[in-house]
């Protein structure tokens, strides 16, 4: 376990899984963060037991012990596959609606960070869609990273050495700075950009300039002065946000894209699984993992 300045620990890993190719992008940047973290990696895979859980009748619960069956022969079959035998790590199969599922098992068993891929479109309802991966990181009570279908592979020495934080500068974008600075404390060479992208500007010319100057001067603000020497840019664009975001990532070849995301409240569901969705369009298109760190993260 590390600790840094900010007093942020990762000690304990989420990797969810369906058996899916979508998944298996993502054990490569989970185990090299538990090697780096010496921390420990959790394999779980929700079982989709509905609605056999609802009835008590044999069939119903002949039905539900084949899911398990089934689930246990692949997540022994994805363990191999995936060289994780030989690694500090537990599996699991639970049950339950998806999201309700993993928070469950986030906050018994304290872990510290989820990673999951995902396909970053839309379609059936499985973990790994686009609008579901935002579900869960939305109601996670800890940080999420997203492996999307365009992220490269991770790098073999020093992860996360080119990191793009994108903010609009609320309190909500804010909470993930902590985790900005753990992720630069923890590998002094790596560098930070900082963005923001603006939905309009003034006509006048020097207004603009005065404007970005300040802008760029508050983003500068927002990281401790112990981290400032490991700034590499700071940009303010006027374009669209998930545009502007996917484009410096690519142009940056960035490693990581750190985004500090709203709570889902009430109508996650609603709100997330809709065809306009901002982080699944990011999630879908970015050659990077995306790390969400949600306004209510403990830290």
């Amino acid at each position: 376990m590390t600790r840094c300045s900010t007093e942020i620990a990762i000690s304990n890993v989420l990797l969810a899984t369906d058996f899916s190719a979508e998944s298996a992008q993502a054990v490569d940047y989970a185990r090299r963060f538990c090697c780096r973290q010496d921390a420990k990696l959790f394999i779980v895979h929700v079982m989709d037991v509905f609605p056999f859980a609802l009835s008590a009748d044999h069939a119903a619960k002949a039905r539900i012990e084949e899911i398990r069956d089934n689930a246990e022969a692949q997540m022994k079959h994805f363990m191999r596959a995936n060289d994780l035998e030989q690694t500090r790590t537990e599996h699991h199969l639970i049950e339950g609606e998806t999201s309700e599922a993993l928070e469950k098992f986030i906050r018994e068993h304290e872990i510290d960070l989820v990673v999951l891929g995902s396909r970053g479109d839309t379609g059936i309802s499985r973990l790994f869609e686009g609008s579901m991966a935002e579900e869960v990181f939305r109601t996670a009570q800890c940080p999420v990273m997203v492996v999307g279908p365009n992220a490269k592979v991770p790098p073999e020495t020093a992860m996360f050495s080119g990191l793009l934080f994108a903010t609009d500068l609320s309190p909500f974008s804010r909470i993930a700075l902590p985790y900005v600075e753990f992720l630069l404390h923890e590998n002094p060479s790596a560098r930070l950009t900082l963005a923001h992208f603006l939905q309009e500007e003034a006509d006048n010319v020097n207004e603009r300039h005065q404007s970005r100057r300040n802008l760029e001067h508050q983003l500068t603000e927002m990281i401790e002065p112990e981290f400032r020497n490991q700034i590499a840019d700071v940009v303010v664009e006027a374009c669209v946000a998930p545009e502007g975001m996917i484009k410096l990532a690519e142009g940056l070849d960035a490693d990581l894209l750190v985004l500090g995301v709203r709570s889902g409240g009430a109508f996650t569901r609603a709100a997330t699984h809709g065809l306009f969705s901002t982080a699944a369009r990011v999630i879908s298109e970015i050659r990077c993992p995306v790390l969400t760190i949600r306004s209510v993260t403990r830290t």
